[in-house]
């Protein structure tokens, strides 16, 4: 359900403001910093999504130069946001928070269209499947930023997306920082807590549940602490100090770990069984075959590759699980082949999924040369 609507707007004595909100009398105190991003000066129209507290929002963002220099310095900038009980609905609403703000930075003042909205407002289906946010968050962000998909993510990425899906299926706590724009940021965040979707819940004693904070201030921090499992973006270079905060940092495609670790530090290195994964799932010559399932409507080409993922980690979980359950509960080379894992390099790796998920399993040291 749609618990919010507001504005947020850049004033030039005292920072960002709610200029108007309904309902009117909801504490949304420091909301004002996630809808209107740190450093959107710097860019002229953007999106964010974002937690504040327990509620999910989604805020569009728009700059407009003016003509003469007056109270606001040549500049307007606002924000049009909402905010939900689920993040699964919000897209939705998108093309009507950005036709607002344009409207807004033209008419200030003149909220006549958000109060008919916050009136007939409408009861969302909390929808929680993953998969199902994702196609309405794709459709959304493709018709403002069409480089951005599942596809782009693993291209920007490369064999590194398994470092990714390695922190994801531990519920490592992530912080990606990028300057704004912000929203291809969110975007990232949602895919990196998609490619660790599995089916085999009800099997398992144990499983992280990844919380996709998308954008995050320093206004998080306090929530953060209490945290143990994550992902997040953030505008604030700040963060890269708050190593108590995070396991990994993400600056410029550079994976920093906040500590010498050497179990956390070896998930971070891309081996041999990453690459040949990588290669499987994307290669350049399924660039227009994506596009063509895309555009056709018959697949979405986005499907296909976060299809390929769970399927790998089912794959991965399921021969755990029956292993857990032979005599000896012996995880060999075969196995890992089996796995699609490094019989090596991923031993440290299976070993702590193995902690992490409960799964009463051995790692058989069936290579003399590469002790455990």
């Amino acid at each position: 359900m749609l618990t919010a609507v507001f504005v947020v707007a850049f004033d030039v004595k005292t920072g960002n403001i709610i200029e108007w909100q309904q309902p009117e009398k909801l504490n949304l105190s420091g909301v004002e910093f996630k809808a209107l991003v740190s450093g959107s000066h710097n860019t002229t129209s953007d999106f964010v999504y974002f937690r504040h507290g327990h509620m999910y929002g989604l805020s569009c963002f728009h700059q407009k130069v003016l003509n003469e220099e007056n109270l606001e310095r040549g500049s307007r900038m606002k924000s049009v946001a909402i905010l939900s009980n689920s993040y699964n609905n919000l897209a939705t609403h998108f093309n009507f928070l950005q036709q607002k703000v344009l409207q807004l930075l033209d008419r200030p003042g003149h909220y006549e269209d958000l109060e008919d909205f916050w009136r007939n407002k409408r009861l969302l289906t909390l929808d929680h499947h993953h998969h199902h946010f994702h196609a309405m968050l794709t459709k959304t962000i493709k018709v403002l930023h069409p480089q951005h998909s599942v596809l782009q993510f693993l291209k920007f990425f490369g064999a590194r997306v398994f470092v990714l899906w390695r922190l994801s299926m531990l519920g490592r706590r992530v912080i990606y920082y990028s300057p704004p724009p912000i929203g291809f940021a969110c975007f990232w965040v949602h895919c990196v807590t998609c490619i660790a979707v599995h089916n085999k819940q009800k099997f398992l004693a144990s499983y992280p549940i990844i919380t996709p904070y998308f954008y995050i201030n320093v206004a998080d921090i306090e929530q953060l602490t209490s945290q143990s499992s994550y992902i997040a973006c953030t505008t604030e270079k700040i963060f890269e100090m708050k190593t108590s905060l995070y396991d990994v940092f993400i600056d410029d495609g550079e994976f920093i770990s906040s500590s010498s670790s050497s179990s956390l530090k070896n998930i971070l290195v891309v081996n041999k069984a990453d690459e040949e994964k990588y290669n499987h799932a994307y290669n350049d010559d399924d660039d227009d075959e994506y596009e063509e399932k895309d555009e056709d409507g018959d697949e979405d080409g986005d499907s296909i590759y976060l299809n390929y993922f769970t399927e790998l980690n089912d794959l991965i979980l399921s021969t755990m699980l029956e292993v857990s359950c032979s005599d000896d509960r012996q995880i060999t080379s075969e196995h890992m082949k089996i796995m699609n894992m490094d019989a090596n390099a991923d031993k440290l790796f299976v070993s702590q999924l193995a902690e992490t998920y409960a799964i009463d399993i051995l790692l058989a040291n069936d290579n003399p040369c590469c002790p455990i």
